[in-house]
């Protein structure tokens, strides 16, 4: 029996001669073979770093955009019907939608970091989005879409 054979058996454990082989990365898990450790290196961390850095600036520069007047922020909660420069509607629905939202996401990024707290071992896919938070922002968006709809046909 030659190694290939060998590394290819379901009945093979770690202690027979073959164990300091590691199978290939694209062959399917067999039970008895050890799932080799792979270190990355420092290329994931840089890349995490960028990744974070570049969307700080960017959530810095839409605030500061924001914040100059640069980004017009009239009628976000009002509407003017009459085109007379003033606010004739106001939307509580739009309101409710964006604290949902922002709220929602804040939840969601805290249990995200608690999951990551709580491991022991670096997460390699993101923890599942609760079902409360889902009903959350469905209800959200109905609201929003019903007044949204229901000042659409009021007008005509």
């Amino acid at each position: 029996m030659n190694v290939v054979q060998n590394i290819e058996r379901d009945d093979r454990t770690e202690e027979t001669h073959t164990a300091h082989l590691r199978r290939p990365a694209l062959t399917p898990y067999r039970p008895g073979f050890s799932i080799p450790v792979v270190n990355a290196g420092p290329i994931p961390d840089l890349l995490s770093i960028v990744i974070l850095a570049w969307l700080a600036g960017l959530a810095t520069l839409i605030a500061f955009s924001m914040l100059s007047g640069r980004v017009m922020l009239n009628g976000l909660f009002t509407t003017d019907i009459d085109n007379d420069g003033v606010a004739d509607e106001f939307h509580p629905e739009r309101v409710q939608l964006l604290l949902f939202s922002v709220f929602g996401i804040a939840a969601y990024v805290f249990a995200t970091m608690d999951a990551v707290a709580a491991s022991k071992t670096a997460l390699t896919v993101l923890p599942d989005v609760p079902d409360e938070l889902l009903m959350m922002l469905g209800a959200s968006n109905t609201f929003y879409l019903s007044g949204k709809f229901g000042r659409s046909g009021k007008r005509g």
